[in-house]
This record gives C-alpha cells, sequence and structure tokens, in this order.
C-alpha cells in the first residue's frame, strides 16, 4: 500500500530564489514619460517641420501595482480588455505611489497610444493637439491605462513644475518602459 504525503506549499522570496540558483539580481520594469510641447498642431498626424519646440522634459515613472498584476495577466494570457494603451494627462500635484488606480486631477480625453517594441523596451506616444483640453491647464501629471471600460491606471508619474498648454499648443506624450 503507498502512503501519500500532502505537500507543504513553498512561497519563497524572489531573492531567496535568486540567491539558491545563483540569478543576478531581480529585474525590473521601469520607465519615463517625455513632454515635448509644440506651438502647431500635427498635420495629417505630424508635427509640422516649421512647428518650434516651446519645452521638453523628461522624468521617471513608478509601474503601479495594476500595472503589474496587468503585466502579469499578459504573460497568463488574463488581461481583459486591453493592455496599456492609452494617455493621460492631469493636473494633480501629488507625488504617485504603487496604490494609484486613476490621475489625481485628470484634464482632457485620453488618447490612443502608437505603440512599437524595440530593443526590450515598449514605446508609447500620442498627441493632445488644440483644445484637449478645452481650457489652458498646468500638466503636472501623465499615465497611460489600459484600453477596457475601466481604464486601469499602468504607470503614473508627474513632472517638475508642470507644463502650460494653451488651446493652440501641441502636447507630444511618450511613455518608454524598459525590461533591463
Amino acid at each position: 500500500m503507498s502512503e501519500y504525503f500532502q505537500l507543504q506549499p513553498r512561497d519563497p522570496k524572489l531573492e531567496d530564489l535568486n540567491r539558491e540558483h545563483a540569478l543576478p539580481e531581480a529585474q525590473s520594469v521601469h520607465g519615463y514619460f517625455g513632454a515635448r510641447l509644440w506651438d502647431r498642431n500635427p498635420v495629417d498626424g505630424v508635427i509640422p517641420p516649421d512647428a518650434r519646440l516651446k519645452v521638453e522634459q523628461w522624468f521617471p515613472n513608478i509601474v503601479t501595482t495594476t500595472g503589474k498584476n496587468m503585466l502579469a495577466g499578459y504573460f497568463t494570457g488574463g488581461v481583459a480588455g486591453g493592455f496599456a494603451i492609452n494617455l493621460g494627462i492631469g493636473t494633480g500635484s501629488t507625488t504617485p505611489v504603487v496604490g494609484d488606480t486613476t490621475l489625481t486631477t485628470e484634464q482632457g480625453t485620453r488618447v490612443s497610444a502608437g505603440r512599437a517594441i524595440t530593443a526590450n523596451t515598449a514605446y508609447y506616444s500620442g498627441l493632445f493637439t488644440a483644445t484637449n483640453p478645452a481650457t489652458q491647464q498646468v500638466i503636472i501629471e501623465y499615465a497611460n491605462f489600459s484600453l477596457n471600460a475601466a481604464g486601469y491606471i499602468f504607470a503614473h508619474s508627474t513632472g517638475a513644475g508642470g507644463i502650460t498648454k494653451e488651446t493652440t499648443d501641441t502636447l507630444e506624450v511618450q511613455y518608454r518602459f524598459a525590461f533591463p
């Protein structure tokens, strides 16, 4: 007669597994938001060559808990409604934390992002053209969202000092996240 032994689940910490298997330091997903403010609107989706760059800023972001879960769900086929492909902007100045699920003070309408992958880095970009938002705003916070109706936030960032976007300006937003 065979004896059965109940297996005890093991929940080791990542750093313990790395040490046990002599693996390098754990990799993390990190990224940057970039914002460029142009004095002209795009023509057929392209910034005109005579447009003047008024401001350019780049700053790091945090990947939220929801974003990490979306990424894990993507790897397991469990992402519902699309991955982080919409970009949003806002005027809130609260420092982002991993528990964020929305922008503090969202402005305008989210835009669909163009996407590309090169050298272990995902790139997203979108244009907030004239009248998006409808009034002059000092844009401080940036995020990218999933496509589903809930619009889960993947990554969130605030820029130093903000960018004043007038209704005649186009704000080009770029987001990059890398798997180092």
